[in-house]
């Protein structure tokens, strides 16, 4: 099967949740004998480029160099680009910028979109920014064959406001054994002993309540926070 992943900003995966999805599912589908193609944002790779990671086919898309104008720009060329490609399945990742696939609903293309939250509530959005999110929200269950969620909640928000089915896939990780335990040590934590949250420092995760929740426990452990911030990860210590 001729499988395109859109909507992340390519692989290997060097910012972003949906950019280790795409690495991850794009890389285990391959060895299982499908044609991916990951498209990728060329301003993050720099030459020379790779045109295959792992069993994947690579194709860099630029992107206007507008922080407003920066993803709509990037997903309208890799669906233009889509179209002219005998792909079985586009993948779609996020519905901020589901609009765009109304022309390759057009030419026939069979389309799965993965959802990512409700992302007009977040109240980083100026009122217009989110009346576009949330049109594009409706429009993901106009046009997509199959809308994939990873928490039953979102499957049981698409099922009340739009009675759209949704399919539930969770998201999982692999476990990672550190090959410098002394960077953590050097925090002052000890190995087996902290529960990490990794995130954006943004009001919609939550952080004070995590840290709220996790001081009325009487585990001996404690609670680290990382979130990147421009290459680098800040550490926040909530219990001793």
């Amino acid at each position: 099967m001729k499988i395109a992943i859109l909507g992340s900003r390519g692989i290997p995966a060097v910012i972003g949740g949906f950019e280790t999805f795409s690495e991850e599912v794009g890389t285990r589908l391959a060895a299982r004998g499908h044609e991916i193609t990951v498209y990728c944002e060329s301003t993050l790779y720099p030459k020379p480029r790779k045109k295959e990671y792992r069993g994947v086919r690579l194709v860099y898309i630029p992107a206007a160099k507008s922080k407003s104008f920066e993803a709509l720009s990037y997903d309208f060329l890799c669906i233009f680009h889509s179209l002219f490609h005998k792909y079985d399945l586009l993948y779609m990742l996020a519905d901020n910028t589901a609009v765009l696939l109304t022309l390759a609903k057009i030419f026939g293309k069979k389309i799965v979109i993965n959802t990512d939250g409700v992302e007009w509530l977040r109240s980083k959005w100026p009122w217009y920014g989110k009346l576009f999110i949330k049109f594009n929200e409706w429009m993901a269950t106009k046009l997509t064959h199959h809308l994939i969620v990873d928490s039953r909640e979102m499957g049981t928000y698409y099922e009340k406001r739009y009675a759209r089915k949704t399919t539930y896939i969770t998201n999982g990780a692999e476990r990672i054994e550190s090959k410098n335990p002394e960077k953590v040590e050097a925090l002052g934590l000890k190995p087996g002993r902290y529960c990490t949250v990794i995130c954006r420092l943004e009001p919609e995760n939550n952080i004070e309540t995590i840290i709220k929740e996790f001081k009325k426990t009487d585990d001996d452990v404690r609670l680290t926070i990382a979130s990147p911030h421009e290459a680098h990860f800040q550490y926040i210590l909530a219990k001793s």
